[in-house]
């Protein structure tokens, strides 16, 4: 599989791209959402696409060319009650955006699944999806076995084609 990872840690990138690659996968890595939306566009460029993305759902830093997605995002976390923080939901919802037919299969990962904002995007990001299918789509950062990471991965490409989005 071609799989982006996208995620602030860069040890969390090294140990996660080690196992996939020791799996045979092609990976690529990006420490910020503009690095992440670089690599899509220059591969797509090439008439090539990722097989899934995998995007931190809590992120160090904001990116303005995300501004419209994060306060979608952002909005819906203080209805929560939750802090405002910027966050990998964005870059999905950019991703969904795209529309069925151009989106790429994508799911998250974090040790704090609270902050994922169901009910965003029009439409609705994962729309159909029941809770066990939402899990799926939500990896937890610690429970996540780095030996079954690929597997889970094959799941959630799965579940996209399954859903056709």
């Amino acid at each position: 599989m071609k799989i982006l990872l996208l995620d602030d840690q860069p040890n969390i990138l090294k140990i996660m791209a080690s196992e996939l690659k020791a799996r045979e996968n092609e990976v690529f890595s990006a420490h910020c959402m503009r690095d992440g939306e670089l690599i899509v566009d220059a591969l797509r460029n090439k008439k090539e696409d990722f097989d899934v993305v995998v995007i931190d759902l809590l992120l160090n830093r904001f990116e303005p060319s995300f501004a419209a997605e994060q306060l979608i995002v952002s909005k819906a976390m203080a209805r929560e009650k939750l802090a405002e923080i910027p966050s990998g939901q964005a870059f999905g919802l950019r991703i969904w955006q795209a529309g069925s037919g151009n989106r790429i299969p994508y799911c998250y990962m974090s040790a704090h699944p609270q902050y994922w904002m169901s009910g965003l995007g029009n439409p609705v990001e994962f729309e159909g999806a029941d809770k066990s299918e939402l899990m799926t789509l939500q990896l937890e950062k610690g429970r996540v076995k780095m030996a079954d990471f690929h597997g889970r991965l094959q799941e959630v490409v799965g579940l996209w084609k399954k859903k056709g989005w």
